[in-house]
């Protein structure tokens, strides 16, 4: 494994070239931080007065993203995507899937050829995305193609950052679909077997209440474990923030200029999720599972829960009918006394590299697999997430008793969608991932306390975070 240090400085290598790429030719526009909406890259110069007008020539736009995410599978996607060419043969896509952890999209942005389309994290990854000035806001090419803002979910607003306050300023991008990602799931079976009441799908548990549960649910077998209380979809960064924010608190500070993690009540929510992986309640590097969502091993019985969001469920529907009463869907926990935090903690969607040669065409292609009709209803109809077109609600799956259960429990949640939680913009999600595994990782295996962990972490992320903010800055002046 290379050093933390390695990482670091490899990492802030990567932003000090993405600071030439952001604002070093005409191509790529600069960014400003004049916090009045237009944080970030500047919109191409390109004319939009009669419309969004594309090139005769051949072009080929490229998707940063697997087309099955889009779609289902890869197949539905082709399919769909007949009718854009029909209408833009000259236009040609080309699908490179890559997340933005992946190196290779990384060295691809520092160059300046990053994909025209880029895929993205909006709850994690869009306010640095944005505070780097890699994304071209979008909001001349919705009104230029009458895209009613109207119709989108509270959600988009995880896609505006003004270089202030997330969820002001102009759109960087489209959320493809979402999840209330810190919901629960449950086998039921497992309850039956363990003489356990089957839990309210109307009420929040509290965090201890669901410990009690998940403790009761395991079963070991000397040091192995023959079935987890849970499992989950997150990192421990996204366990612990929606668990702070149920009672007022945060990982950062309202500025994303400083973590909280040596603040007790931080230190205490990090020890509740730590002591489930040492206990082998919860799959860890302690005690490994194979599965990467677990949704496979709650229907087994091996996992009697899944902490993860509602397109967890689309696995029935792709891969069978659709239908599994045994499988319950749950609210996400709340703090005693706090209140419910009915958050998402991913918000997968699109948006276009200030790199692109080809704005227009890329515009065009994103509008019509996100916000056109047939694609978001394909989409939607599969229960791939929910859709972030109020209109497109309407689609979800609803057809069997387990598809509205699920239904039932993800609706009430949209409508009490809560802000979406904090991250700084000033280092990549990445980074502070890799930061965080680091020295976690000792504490897990017993080499160092967790308030000593703790505070080496939150050392490291000021680092990047101090280095994060004199880049934006940098980027800012030199847009004036």
């Amino acid at each position: 494994m290379k050093s933390l240090k390695r990482m670091i400085a490899m990492s802030l290598a990567v932003l000090m070239v993405l600071g030439t790429v952001a604002c070093g030719s005409n191509e790529t526009p600069s960014s400003s931080n004049s916090g009045d909406g237009t944080f970030g890259a500047a919109f191409p110069d390109v004319d939009l007065s009669n419309g969004i007008t594309v090139t005769d020539e051949e072009v080929t736009i490229v998707i940063g993203c697997d087309p099955s995410e889009l779609a289902g599978t890869a197949a539905r996607c082709e399919a769909l995507l007949d009718g854009f060419r029909a209408k833009y043969p000259n236009i040609k896509v080309q699908f490179e899937p890559m997340t933005n952890s992946d190196s290779r999209l990384m060295s691809m942005i520092a160059a300046g050829n990053g994909p025209d389309i880029l895929r993205l994290d909006s709850y994690a990854e869009a306010p640095s995305m944005v505070a780097r000035g890699l994304l071209i806001p979008l909001d001349p090419y919705f009104e230029a193609a009458n895209i009613d803002t109207s119709d989108f979910t509270e959600v988009m607003n995880l896609f505006r950052y003004d270089g202030k306050t997330r969820g002001s300023g102009s759109y960087y991008g489209v959320v493809k679909d979402y999840s209330f990602d810190n919901c629960i799931w449950i086998n039921k079976k497992t309850f039956e077997e363990a003489g356990i009441p089957i839990p309210s799908d109307t009420e929040s548990m509290t965090y201890d209440e669901f410990a009690e549960l998940a403790r009761k649910l395991t079963i070991k077998n000397g040091n192995s474990v023959e079935r987890f209380g849970f499992s989950t979809t997150q990192d421990l960064m996204r366990l612990v923030e929606p668990m702070l924010n149920s009672s007022g608190k945060s990982l950062w500070n309202a500025e994303g200029t400083k973590s909280t993690l040596t603040d007790k009540d931080t230190i205490a929510a990090f020890q509740y999720w730590a002591d489930f992986q040492r206990e082998g309640v919860m799959p860890s590097t302690l005690h490994p599972i194979q599965e990467t969502d677990g949704f496979g091993s709650l229907v087994e019985g091996k996992v009697a829960m899944v902490i993860g969001g509602y397109w967890l469920g689309a696995k029935t529907t792709l891969y069978g009918d659709g239908e599994n009463t045994d499988i319950m869907l749950l609210p996400p926990l709340k703090a005693e006394g706090g209140k419910e935090v009915n958050t998402c903690l991913f918000g997968t969607g699109l948006g276009i590299f200030s790199g692109t040669k080809h704005p227009n065409e890329a515009y065009l292609l994103m509008q019509y697999l996100m916000l056109e009709a047939e694609p978001v209803k394909t989409r939607t109809e599969y229960g791939w997430g929910i859709p972030a077109l109020k209109s497109a609600l309407q689609y979800l799956p609803n057809k069997t008793e387990s598809q509205k259960q699920w239904l039932n429990v993800t609706l009430a949640q949209v409508e009490n969608y809560s802000e979406g939680a904090t991250v700084s913009p000033y280092l990549l999600y990445n980074s502070a991932t890799s930061a965080f595994d680091k020295y976690y990782n000792l504490y897990l295996y017993d080499k160092a306390g967790l308030e000593e962990t703790m505070k080496k972490i939150d050392s490291q992320l000021d680092l990047l975070v101090s280095e994060g903010q004199a880049y934006v800055q940098q980027s800012s002046q030199k847009g004036k």
